[in-house]
């Protein structure tokens, strides 16, 4: 995040570790800077701005070395299979998308990454194309899903199940 302005510039990837413990794309940000270069999930990083990556390095390492002012631009090196690949990315604002959505055989999917506080309308309005375009079923994809915020998680609930209804209990742990 830029202290001064408050904006988050950077090229649009979700970083991961691979089995190795090496850092590498995970996810690429329809429409980012990463998507427009090039980058595609299971890259590694190797290098950013002359600053090697290795085991001993974390996503966040790597993810500081992305982000940036808006605007600059960020030499970063990755292997795809046996090739070395070099790009240069100019930083753009990001907007984290947090839903995604496709059909396939009649059958919607509709991918959640993570709840925020705009994920119950995003997937009510998704829900309502994916019918449209001739959805028969619906499926959720909430794999490598961290959580997030719990009003995204209590709206998206919220869609599926009866008014009044309790969706969250919360128990103390002195019973």
């Amino acid at each position: 995040v830029d202290s001064a302005t408050g904006t988050l510039a950077g090229i649009g990837v979700e970083i991961a570790t691979n089995k190795d413990q090496i850092p590498i794309v995970s996810d690429v940000e329809p429409g980012s800077p990463a998507q427009k270069a090039g980058l595609l999930p299971n890259d590694v990083f190797l290098e950013s701005d002359g600053v090697k990556f290795g085991k001993e390095s974390t996503p966040d390492d790597v993810a500081l070395k992305l982000r940036g002012p808006q605007g600059s631009k960020v030499g970063v090196t990755v292997l795809r299979g046996q090739e070395t690949k070099d790009f240069i990315i100019q930083r753009e604002p990001i907007k984290v998308t947090s839903v995604r959505s496709y059909m396939k055989n009649k059958v919607g999917v509709i991918r959640i990454k993570n709840f925020s506080a705009t994920t119950g309308a995003t997937v009510k309005e998704t829900l309502a194309e994916l019918k449209k375009k001739g959805a028969k079923t619906i499926l959720f994809d909430l794999r490598s899903n961290p959580g997030g915020l719990l009003p995204g998680g209590t709206e998206t609930a919220s869609l599926f199940l009866k008014a009044n209804q309790p969706i969250v209990f919360v128990v103390s742990n002195k019973g």
